[in-house]
């Protein structure tokens, strides 16, 4: 973890955790990407954003000034934490194991620390470790 995403995690509130942080160094901008079990509202983005702002941290990295983003993952972005798992139960995610050409549809039925059941959507159980997978994301529905 980098000293920049350290340091920004001591200013977010426990329950929530930092996804990423995206630097635009040309644009003098920083996004701050972070979720945890329930949504993110705005209000606590509003809150992180001015703690990270007043805190100097990017004051001297950024000397001419930035653009500071703090925001949680869209609708599109991947699954890519355990507890973004857990905040989906019930879900159907397109999922695709290292090493697979093909994704499977399954949805999220029991999550561990490590691991999940995915039901198929014929109903068949499949155990699928975080480890082992190259990408999760959930489907959405129009």
């Amino acid at each position: 973890m980098s000293t920049l995403k350290k340091k920004v995690a001591e200013m977010i509130p426990g329950h929530l955790f930092i996804m990423d942080i995206v630097e635009n160094i040309p644009q003098s901008k920083v996004t701050i990407i972070i979720d945890g079990p329930q949504p993110i509202d705005l209000q606590t983005t509003v809150s992180i954003t001015k703690t990270v702002r007043n805190s100097g941290l990017l004051d001297e990295m950024y000397r001419d000034g930035f653009q500071l983003e703090v925001t949680s993952p869209g609708l599109d972005a991947p699954l890519t934490h355990p507890i973004q798992f857990k905040k989906n139960m019930g879900k159907v995610i397109k999922v695709r194991c290292i090493g697979e050409l093909e994704s499977s549809l399954v949805k999220i039925h029991d999550v561990k620390d490590k691991s999940f059941v995915g039901l198929s959507m014929n109903g068949v159980k499949s155990y699928l470790q975080f480890d082992n997978i190259e990408s999760a994301f959930v489907e959405i529905k129009y």
